[in-house]
Order: structure tokens, then sequence, then C-alpha cells
């Protein structure tokens, strides 16, 4: 997910842009969970940077303490991934007003 980002002000400086997925309701998730950040260069004042995060399957999923059954007969509980409608926000934080918001589904 590429994100463009020319920094405010008038001094030369590095941002951290932050990812945040809002995840689908029934997963009982927080409204928004920090899933990935990247650091741009050092800009000078009106210069702009492009950043990419890869969301992997790992990102899209939660800790579930429901019972599975393991390769070795066992049970445990496991990363679940979640399957729906989910929110990519990024921004410099997350109460950011300027935030870029995606919608993309996991089927």
């Amino acid at each position: 997910m590429p994100y463009g980002y020319t920094p405010y002000g008038y001094t030369h400086h590095a941002q951290v842009l932050q990812l945040y997925l809002s995840y689908p309701e029934a997963a009982g998730e927080p409204l928004l969970v920090l899933r990935a950040y990247s650091k741009t260069e050092v800009l000078a004042p009106g210069e702009s940077a492009e950043v990419h995060f890869q969301i992997s399957r790992k990102e899209l999923s939660i800790w579930s303490e429901e019972i599975v059954p393991t390769g070795g007969g066992g049970l445990r509980g496991g990363w679940q991934l979640v399957r729906g409608a989910f929110t990519a926000h990024v921004g410099t934080s997350s109460r950011d007003e300027n935030v870029l918001r995606a919608e993309f589904t996991v089927l």
C-alpha cells in the first residue's frame, strides 16, 4: 500500500508514518490496531516522499484461544485469519486528522 507524504512546516525533518487497521466488527478488536510503520528520509519543506506498507497474513490475523487440532494430535489456540471488510488508516499518529483511508476485503 503506497502512501505519499509531504511535511508541513518550515524545517527539514523525517517523519514516522503509521499504518493502523480497523478489523471487521465481529473480530472484537479495538477500533484501530497499529500494524506497521515506516520512517521517511529527512525531507525539506515542500519535498515529498512515498512509503510502502506490505500487509501480511499475520497482520490480518488475531490470536484466538479457540481450541483447534494440531498436526500431532494435540489441541491449542493460535493465529486466526480474520475475513471480512477492513479499513487501513495511514498517518502520523492514530489521532491524525489528515489520514489516508483505504477499504479492502479479505475473502
